[in-house]
């Protein structure tokens, strides 16, 4: 379908009159696709991608900030942005909404985990809180400068009951208290991510992917490797990683048996697995896509996407990509284009739902 300058502009004043974001392009995909998009502009929207056209559901305002955390559940969607934890219901249709509740926090939020067991996991550059879920009341805090030493920046995870804390130590924390109980030590604080799933803890270390157990930190296997890990990411079928200025990588998450690896020297700023592929977005924007099961790369690198990377996640078959001042809808299958959106400021947070 081409549209005209002239069809398209009228297109915008009809789908988007009142909204504070801009850009609607044409999407071939199935309808219904939904997806949050935080922006550094101070603007967090839930955008639906249809057959025809990517429209705005509802959008509200939240704090200007260049790192905005989003967590979501069955039915809200937890924003951090600046100090302010806010929560905003997700299933609202239309229009600019309220928060359900604002918490405001000491110093500005860097990462969220959960929610999980009524509360939601919020680290701050000092502070590790919980929250809440329903009314944003502070069940408990812990001080990572008196309390807790050799905390990673913003490496934080929560699932099955377990909250675990990237450093050295690692450090797996009561979701009930904020207690300490379990520790891993690592050669290096700089644990820069973790992802927590399935029972195990996967820690992006100085030394290599390490495998512990979730509940009580005891390690399972570790992959070494001459370059400190930069992201780690969980799949159905194992857990990818991306080293600091070097290659991806494939791991089988029962042993850490390598299933491929890249010899590229790359900077990569995001990292996920999706559709069988591992997706990566390297620093000056471009992303490139390896099949989870052997490496094997099924369609060129987009090399024309500019940086800077703004966050990126996907379903089954769409890859919402946030860079420079563009939300992109990729195409899993073969790397094509299905919508571009241009948002009121630069994508900085992205969730599909």
């Amino acid at each position: 379908m081409t549209l005209t300058r002239t069809a398209l502009l009228l297109l915008l004043s009809t789908v988007l009159t009142g909204a504070d974001c801009l850009g609607v392009l044409p999407d071939d995909d199935d309808a219904g696709e939904e997806v949050l998009v935080a922006t550094d502009a101070g603007s967090l929207g839930l955008w639906s991608a249809g057959e025809v056209e990517t429209t705005a559901i509802w959008t509200t305002t939240i704090p200007s900030a260049n790192r905005v955390a989003l967590a979501v559940d069955a039915d809200t969607v937890y924003v951090g942005a600046g100090a302010d934890i806010s929560a905003f219901p997700l299933g609202a249709t239309e229009g600019s909404q309220e928060a359900l509740w604002t918490w405001t926090a000491s110093d500005d939020v860097v990462a969220m985990a959960g929610p999980g067991g009524g509360a939601l996991f919020v680290m701050t550059t000092s502070m590790v809180h919980a929250l809440s879920d329903e009314d944003g009341g502070e069940l408990w805090s812990v001080d990572l400068l008196i309390d807790l030493s050799g905390v990673a920046d913003d490496a934080l995870g929560y699932d099955g009951g377990n909250l675990v804390l990237g450093g050295n130590p690692t450090r797996r924390l009561d979701p009930a208290t904020g207690a300490v109980t379990h520790e891993y030590p690592t050669s290096s604080s700089d644990v820069s991510d973790l992802a927590v799933d399935g029972g195990s803890v996967y820690l992006a270390a100085a030394e290599g992917v390490v495998a512990l157990t979730s509940s009580t930190l005891t390690e399972s296997w570790v992959h070494p490797t001459a370059i400190e890990v930069d992201e780690v990411a969980v799949g159905a079928s194992g857990v990818g990683f991306a080293l600091r200025g070097g290659g991806i990588g494939m791991l089988v998450a029962d042993n850490g048996t390598p299933v491929f690896t890249t010899d590229a020297q790359d900077v990569y700023d995001g990292l996920l697995i999706a559709g069988g592929l591992v997706i990566a977005a390297r620093s000056d924007g471009a992303v490139l896509a390896f099949d989870e099961a052997d490496g094997t790369e099924p369609w060129a690198p987009l090399e024309t996407l500019g940086g800077p990377v703004g966050g990126m996640d996907a379903n089954a078959q769409t890859l919402f990509y946030g860079h420079a001042s563009v939300l992109d809808g990729i195409n899993l299958s073969d790397g094509s284009s299905l919508f571009g959106l241009s948002p009121s400021g630069r994508p900085v947070a992205v969730t599909a739902l």
